[in-house]
């Protein structure tokens, strides 16, 4: 017949996407610290425009973001890190007929730094220097903008660490009070004078080279010197 046979029918259109699912509401933990961050935005923000100062306290794991871990577990154990360090400590006490170190609190002694074990105490020491140059991570920098917000000069740093990271996150120095020291400088480790060294890269690049190196003080070529950082137990030299 004229014009063909008809075209075939249009086939039936998609079906329409199922609806998505509703979001499930956040759990109680995720709400309580939603409202937790809200009450603190809200304090700090009233906190500044009533011209306050912030005080701000950090310790060891404010750290462990950028690549500085902590000596010890959540558990208390002691890290692999420091136990090998421990035992080639323990080794060169053995060696002197001194009594061995247990834990990290006699460990960390001035004792340490006296002749029969001051490679082994530096060994340990070059290693909390250089694995301490690290660029701040995101919570430092998450921090320095609170502390841009309220003005370098209205923010004050008190902080156990000794990597100097906040100050690298640029918090002014003077504004940053390292209650156990700092790695940036070292000092006599028998005190024959109060002067601090400080640690530039020259002495960096020496730590690098030379695994063995061990630094003397310079005023009185005998004693080696050691970081300006909190001894404990038996020490009778103060930290600075």
């Amino acid at each position: 017949p004229q014009g063909g046979p008809p075209p075939p029918p249009a086939p039936p259109p998609p079906p329409a996407p199922a609806p998505a699912p509703a979001p499930a509401p956040d759990p109680p933990a995720t709400a309580a610290a939603a409202a937790s961050i809200t009450a603190a935005a809200r304090f700090l923000r009233e906190a500044k425009e009533a011209n306050s100062k912030l005080l701000v306290m950090t310790g060891a794991g404010m750290s462990v973001m950028s690549g500085v871990p902590v000596f010890r577990g959540s558990d208390g154990s002691m890290s692999e890190d420091f136990l090998k360090f421990l035992g080639g400590y323990n080794a060169a006490r053995r060696r002197a007929g001194l009594e061995e170190a247990n834990d990290w609190f006699n460990f960390s002694v001035s004792d340490m730094f006296k002749k029969p074990t001051e490679k082994e105490a530096w060994h340990y020491w070059r290693w909390r220097m250089l694995r301490a140059l690290v660029e701040p991570a995101e919570d430092y920098r998450l921090l320095q903008r609170l502390v841009d917000y309220f003005g370098p000069s209205n923010v004050f740093v008190v902080t156990s660490n000794c990597d100097m990271l906040h100050e690298r996150a640029g918090t002014p120095a003077e504004n940053v009070l390292e209650i156990h020291g700092s790695l940036g400088r070292v000092q006599c480790s028998e005190l024959c004078c109060g002067t601090l060294f400080p640690v530039d890269e020259a002495f960096l690049q020496r730590l690098r080279d030379e695994p063995d190196w061990v630094p003397r003080c310079p005023m009185c070529n005998d004693a080696c010197l050691r970081p300006n950082v909190v001894r404990l137990w038996p020490s009778t030299h103060p930290a600075s």
